[in-house]
């Protein structure tokens, strides 16, 4: 049996997988030390975190809406298009790297790897 899902569809999902994502690190963050490997760069508070992902959160959905309601299909695609290629690097570079590297969990790790990775390529 083969299913056919719509970019429609996967674009929703991946936007509901980024806010699962933003929860999962705004709830962990907190327990966490953040560490900064390079001595010049100071990693920002809990607090500092949580209101940024807030907003990037906020942000994602106006686009999201934006898009979804737009009759142009070549700003859909932009739009989705370029939203996927972020939550892909997101997944890859801060999340499945570091985790790599430190061989630990870091905040957003599970979500990134599991629904943001695949979703974001699909």
């Amino acid at each position: 049996m083969k299913i056919k899902l719509s970019s429609r569809i996967l674009f929703s999902a991946l936007i509901l997988a980024f806010f699962v994502h933003n929860i999962e690190e705004a709830v962990s963050i907190c327990s966490f030390p953040v560490q900064s490997p390079v001595a010049f760069i100071q990693p920002v508070s809990c607090i500092q975190f949580i209101w940024a992902v807030s907003f990037l959160s906020v942000v994602a959905l106006a686009v999201f809406i934006t898009a979804m309601k737009t009759k142009n299909l070549k700003v859909y695609n932009f739009v989705s298009t370029g939203l996927s290629a972020v939550f892909l690097l997101n997944a890859l570079i801060p999340h499945l790297i570091v985790g790599l590297y430190t061989l630990s969990y870091t905040p957003g790790l599970l979500s990134a790897v599991l629904l943001n990775l695949p979703l974001s390529i699909l």
